[in-house]
């Protein structure tokens, strides 16, 4: 069973899984040891978004900044648990889901709202 399994060729599906958790352990990697960074960006059109008070220094810890590296990081988990029990639609969704969500909320701020920094 181990021959049929680790002996055959990589489909593309794989290959897309693969290449899109580089992307989500990426992005998840970036936001947390580049977070100053992102910090001067995102903090203002969160509070705008949230309805409080930009804090002078957010921390990467915190509710909704948590989320800029744990989704990515939970999308990459996923994708490797569904992947490795070869359920493969479920394992896209989860290797795709984060930067699709990022897009989409980017897109909706930067554009919908009209908040361009």
């Amino acid at each position: 069973m181990s021959g049929l399994r680790y002996g055959r060729r990589k489909s593309p599906v794989e290959t897309f899984v693969q290449v899109m958790n580089i992307v989500n352990f990426s992005l998840a990697i970036g936001v947390f040891l580049a977070w100053p960074g992102y910090a001067e960006v995102l903090a203002d059109p969160m509070s705008v978004i949230a309805g409080s008070g930009s804090t002078i220094r957010p921390s990467v810890l915190e509710y909704p900044f948590v989320l800029l590296w744990l989704i990515p990081l939970a999308g990459a988990c996923g994708a490797y648990v569904t992947s490795a029990v070869e359920t493969t639609p479920l394992a896209r969704f989860f290797a795709a889901f984060p930067l699709l969500l990022a897009l989409a909320c980017g897109g909706w701020l930067y554009f919908y709202v009209g908040f361009w920094g």
